[in-house]
């Protein structure tokens, strides 16, 4: 039974180091825990019960030949990346089939968290495409989707190096807010743009949270009310954020 329970012990915390990743990753909480559920089935786990917050993971098994196990995870922080999480669906799925070992499912893990994302310039001009298109959209000059665009990169330039200090996200954006209104106003005083508002307006877009309130809609609607409030929450606060950020920006110049 004892070395019954260090297995279970094991595939338990691979499991959930599975979950981890997927709820890091943008996941919603039902998934989350369907997946947690289907691993800790897939290897003779007799019953299994998952509870699963935006900061939380507490899962809990039981079996004859085990006993009643549980485990606990603390979620720091996110980072939505969707390929990511495709790949982690993907793994998922494949540990419910084939059942691997406990070497072969960290080994996978392993990849996966190795995989690097789009490159520093990729995401320069993603920036700046989100940014122009969306100036171009409300109306904007060529003038100011250039403007708009030239601030979106220098944002993601910005951003760079906070992100390697791992500074909170809330001052990271505030702080990128407030440069986007100053810019935008110097593009416009220098005349080498016309609105500065339509300017602002496409550089605030990159960091709308748009995903986190999808999620919590969507976490609502499949009866995690608890979860799908918490991320309503803080989207509404990162969307203030956003606005605050960039209306003082504008007045300092």
């Amino acid at each position: 039974m004892i070395h019954q329970r260090e297995i279970t012990y094991e595939y338990l915390s691979l499991a959930l180091d599975v979950g981890e990743r997927i709820l890091k990753s943008g996941g919603e909480v039902s998934r989350v825990e369907d997946t947690i559920t289907r691993i800790c089935k897939a290897y003779g786990m007799e019953r299994v019960d998952v509870f699963t917050i935006t900061g939380m993971i507490v899962a809990t098994v039981k079996g004859e030949s085990f006993g009643t196990i549980t485990q606990t995870r603390r979620i720091l922080e996110q980072s939505y990346d969707l390929h990511r999480l495709e790949r982690l669906n993907q793994l998922s799925r494949e540990i419910c089939k084939s059942r691997p070992a406990i070497d072969q499912i960290q080994k996978a893990l392993a990849c996966i968290d190795q995989q690097k994302g789009y490159r520093l310039i990729s995401q320069m001009m993603i920036y700046a495409l989100v940014a122009g298109s969306f100036t171009a959209l409300f109306g904007g000059a060529a003038s100011d989707v250039m403007a708009s665009a030239l601030i979106g990169v220098i944002l993601r330039l910005a951003e760079e190096p906070m992100r390697h200090m791992k500074v909170g996200r809330i001052f990271t954006v505030f702080f990128l807010m407030l440069l986007a209104g100053l810019l935008s106003e110097l593009a416009v005083i220098s005349g080498a743009a016309q609105h500065a508002d339509l300017i602002t307006t496409g550089d605030i877009m990159p960091f709308i949270p748009g995903l986190a309130l999808t999620n919590a809609i969507r976490d609502m609607f499949q009866g995690d009310t608890v979860t799908g409030l918490t991320r309503l929450s803080e989207a509404i606060l990162m969307s203030i954020i956003v606005v605050l950020g960039a209306l003082i920006g504008a007045m300092l110049h």
